[in-house]
């Protein structure tokens, strides 16, 4: 979360002035931490849909 809270930081003040290739930069780094969280979300919803779905398969 800190993280999250210092990029934000950068954004709004150097990132204002910065190159494209450093905003590349600071977005690579940032899907490093937020695509991970945003599977295991995907993953989830589709764990709720899909169990049950096994589950009244295997009961038949």
């Amino acid at each position: 979360m800190q993280t999250l809270q210092q990029e934000e930081e950068w954004l709004y003040g150097e990132g204002a002035n910065s190159t494209k290739e450093q905003y590349r930069t600071k977005l690579d780094a940032l899907k490093t931490v937020g695509e991970p969280v945003n599977n295991r979300f995907r993953f989830h919803d589709l764990y709720v849909v899909k169990i049950p779905q096994m589950e009244e398969a295997l009961a038949q």
